[in-house]
C-alpha cells in the first residue's frame, strides 16, 4: 500500500538578541534542510554574499534563478522597486506563493529582518498569505528578528506560541 501524506506547512521564527546567532542558524536551515526551493527575500545583500549566490533583480532573473540553481532563489528588491522595499517584499511574497503552488514538495520562504514589515497595525497581506494555514501544503516560511514584534502581530500572522519567551540571550526557536 502506498500512502501519500501531504507536506505539513509550517513557520519557523528566530529570534534572539543581536550577534546570537540567528542568521547563522537561518543559512544552516536553508542549506541543510531537504527543500525543492528555498526563496529569499534579501534588501541587505546578507543572503547573496554568504551564500555566493548571485541575486535576482527583476522577474526575468527571478524565473531563471528558479529554474537554474538548484532552487536556490534569492531577491534584491532595489532594482524593480527603488526606495520601496517594504513594496518589494510584498512583490516577492505574492511571485513566491504562486510559484511554490506550483512545485512538488517543501518550499521554504525566508525573510530576515521580518519586524520591519510588518507592526501591530498591519501585516502585508501578500506575507500573511504565505504563513497562514490556508496557506498550501509544502509551504513553510522562516523569519528571523533581533527587533521586539508586537505580540498581537505575530499571533495575527503567524499563530499563537510561535514567539520565545521575552529576554532570550540565544537564538530561540520554535516551529
Amino acid at each position: 500500500m502506498n500512502l501519500q501524506v501531504e507536506n505539513k506547512r509550517s513557520v519557523t521564527i528566530c529570534a534572539g538578541v543581536g550577534q546570537s546567532g540567528k542568521s547563522t542558524f537561518a543559512f544552516r536551515y536553508l542549506i541543510n534542510g531537504d527543500f525543492t526551493a528555498r526563496f529569499i527575500f534579501d534588501p541587505e545583500g546578507e543572503a547573496a554574499q554568504r551564500l555566493q549566490l548571485a541575486p535576482a533583480r527583476d522577474v526575468y532573473d527571478l524565473g531563471l534563478a528558479l529554474c537554474s540553481s538548484g532552487g536556490w532563489v534569492i531577491f534584491d528588491p532595489h532594482t524593480l522597486f527603488p526606495g520601496r522595499v517594504a513594496d518589494g517584499c510584498a512583490f516577492f511574497c505574492e511571485w513566491t506563493f504562486e510559484m511554490a503552488s506550483r512545485l512538488p514538495g517543501q518550499k521554504v520562504l525566508m525573510v530576515d529582518e521580518v519586524w520591519k514589515f510588518i507592526s501591530s497595525q498591519k501585516v502585508p497581506e501578500e506575507l500573511a498569505l504565505c504563513v497562514r494555514p490556508q496557506a498550501r501544503p509544502g509551504n513553510s516560511a522562516q523569519h528571523s528578528t533581533a527587533e521586539q514584534t508586537s505580540p498581537g502581530a505575530a499571533q495575527r500572522v503567524f499563530g499563537a506560541g510561535l514567539f520565545p519567551a521575552p529576554g532570550l540571550g540565544r537564538a530561540g526557536v520554535s516551529s
